[in-house]
């Protein structure tokens, strides 16, 4: 079966000190292909709220999918959020987790490769002004033999705003011939926004194709602005280019085209 169209589910916050439990169950049978978007919302509201929710999706034998998750929760907003993809035999996830919310956002990645020959493509996207704070946690777990997964999470943060990262590799022993890659990317565009992250491998096998990690955290390159402001490009301007083409490698990877515009048009509003 394959459905053109996006599927789309939208919570949405309303009422003073509201608590929303979001729980979304997305089964992909076999063949299938699909695009799916959970989108949560609250407005502009200035009361403190709860969101604690959770995201599964399952795919069967050859199920190809594409899952958005677009977290534009209130600035006074707490999150505590789960997504969890189990993948069976030959089937591919494109994910991508968007938070651009939240007084305190925290997410929670699992990534379940269980049949052979599966495999994700995990993407997230942040950007975090004020005192907005996030919290990742991730987990690639290779259970199935010849699985596959690439996971990259990039953000920016001005103004004191603060992001943590923890990823977790895990290759099982059956995980024969397995690959995987996990990177974390932070820009930091004041002196006062921190970022600090933590990817971890653990390997229980030797059969393996490849597994890395990595992850930065740092202003702004000053020899790429250099380079533009010697083009004659305003320091303003030179800033807001180079943050477009950080992000833009995550941006450029939602599968929704109509989740993708919305989400340049925020980006390119809060760049300034």
């Amino acid at each position: 079966m394959t459905i053109a169209d996006p599927l789309v589910s939208q919570f949405w916050s309303a009422g003073s000190g509201a608590a929303v439990l979001p729980h979304s169950l997305v089964v992909g049978g076999k063949g299938s292909r699909f695009q799916y978007v959970d989108e949560f919302l609250s407005g502009d509201r200035q009361e403190a709220a709860l969101a604690s929710g959770s995201g599964e999706v399952f795919l069967e034998e050859g199920a190809i999918v594409g899952y958005v998750a677009l977290q534009h929760w209130s600035i006074k907003t707490w999150q505590f959020a789960n997504q969890r993809f189990q993948l069976g035999r030959d089937s591919h996830l494109n994910a991508v987790s968007i938070a651009l919310g939240g007084q305190m956002a925290r997410l929670r990645v699992e990534a379940i490769l269980e049949g052979p020959g599966s495999s994700a493509d995990l993407k997230g996207l942040f950007f975090g002004t004020g005192d907005q704070a996030f919290d990742f946690r991730t987990l690639q777990d290779h259970v199935g033999p010849h699985t596959t997964s690439d996971l990259l999470f990039k953000g920016a943060l001005r103004d004191r705003a603060k992001s943590v990262y923890v990823g977790v590799v895990r290759v099982e022993p059956e995980a024969r011939g397995s690959s995987s890659n996990q990177a974390n990317r932070n820009l930091l565009l004041s002196e006062k926004a921190k970022a600090t992250s933590e990817p971890i491998l653990e390997i229980l096998n030797n059969d393996i194709l490849r597994c890395s990690h990595g992850a930065t955290v740092g202003p702004v390159d000053p020899e790429h602005l250099f380079y533009l402001e010697s083009r004659g490009i305003p320091h303003p301007v030179a800033e807001r280019m180079l943050v477009q083409g950080f992000l833009g490698e995550v941006l450029d990877r939602i599968p929704v085209a109509q989740v993708r515009e919305a989400v340049d048009q925020e980006l390119a509003a809060r760049i300034g």
